[in-house]
């Protein structure tokens, strides 16, 4: 079968001819400069491959030019595997046809193989965690530190599942297990459970530590949770408020080795968890009065905040950090100087402060 190096036929468009030719018994079909073949590897599945001619021909196929992979045709499902560009910018348009990259399919075999995991996980959870052996926690490197404790708790991730303490799937689809996953049936089938294989191959032994790992971290967010004491709370707050405003820089007073300090910087690091925040984000005159205060190479925490304020709206102050003569007030601090008596504590109520920018 012909069909004319036209862009319409009958009213046809590019697009319908390609849909017409995939869902007939044709095996060769000449769509505008382009010719499309089809070979079979089994009854609903056909590789294509596509030959692009620069001059017209009146012949489907020339000596001069390569065939090259196009993607795998699935009858069945109607669907285009792994469609190279000149399928994708035919289908772009619409129609019957759907498309699936191979990425996509493995993205599917991941997230399928780790479900199965998980299941097995909870069907088995006491006899894995009593199988690990005082050795076996010796030898365990936990990612789990103090640090991703605190942001797991400032950060509110879900933590309540095992889905943040089992390793992850990682799948690359050989040819023959991409075709067989494009088959579909048991072929497809024997392509996941081998993968599921392979994962319990790597970190079956490892499932009960993990397990552990769960139980612990959520027991200490637990006990973070029962203490507003703990200055995560505050850190959490600070995020939250930040993340809630719309504003590019802040005024910002700090608390740092019992000496208030108040300069302008953008907003953006404070709304993010970490355990040091750069001086590269303030301003650069106050950048330089902050390092003849704290030193060149010094940071500040949000535990060292003592209040922000964006226009004349305070956004957040901490009551323990600040004298008494500045709770409540409206008005931030400006450092316009380093007096000789800067380095004085809050204790001698030496050091002065400036009125707001």
């Amino acid at each position: 079968m012909r069909i004319e190096n036209m862009v319409k036929i009958d009213g046809s468009t590019a697009n319908q001819l390609l849909e017409a030719f995939l869902n007939s018994n044709q095996t060769i079909a000449k769509i505008r400069n382009t010719t499309y073949v089809k070979m079979p590897v089994t009854d609903e599945v056909d590789l294509l491959y596509n030959q692009y001619q620069y001059n017209e021909s009146p012949y489907p196929l020339d000596g001069k030019h390569n065939l090259e992979f196009a993607g795998v045709w699935n009858h069945a499902t109607k669907t285009i595997y792994e469609p190279q560009y000149s399928l994708r910018s035919l289908l772009e348009n619409g129609g019957e046809i759907t498309t699936v990259s191979k990425e996509e399919i493995e993205s599917l075999i991941e997230k399928e193989v780790f479900k199965r995991v998980e299941n097995y996980v909870n069907e088995n959870y006491e006899p894995l965690k009593q199988a690990v052996t005082d050795e076996m926690k010796e030898n365990h490197y936990s990612i789990w530190r103090t640090e991703h404790i605190g942001q797991s708790f400032v950060e509110e991730w879900s933590t309540e599942t095992m889905d943040y303490f089992l390793p992850d799937v990682s799948i690359k689809l050989e040819e023959s297990s991409f075709m067989n996953y494009i088959v579909g049936g048991e072929r497809r089938s024997q392509v996941i459970d081998e993968f599921e294989k392979q994962y319990h191959e790597k970190y079956g032994e490892k499932l009960g530590l993990y397990i552990m790992e769960f139980e612990a971290v959520n027991s200490k967010l637990q006990e973070i949770q029962n203490d507003p004491t703990n200055p995560m709370h505050k850190q959490k707050k600070i995020i939250k408020i930040m993340k809630d405003q719309d504003c590019q820089t802040v005024n910002l007073t700090i608390n740092k080795n019992n000496t208030l300090f108040t300069f302008k910087t953008t907003a953006s690091p404070l709304k993010y968890f970490g355990r040091y925040i750069s001086t590269y984000h303030i301003q650069a005159q106050d950048r330089r009065k902050f390092e003849q205060l704290f030193g060149r190479h010094e940071s500040y925490t949000l535990d060292d905040i003592a209040k922000i304020t964006y226009g004349k709206r305070v956004l957040y102050q901490d009551e323990k950090l600040l004298p008494q003569t500045e709770i409540s007030t409206l008005a931030s601090i400006k450092a316009k100087g380093i007096r000789s008596n800067q380095n004085q504590t809050l204790e001698g109520r030496g050091h002065r402060e400036d009125i707001e920018r």
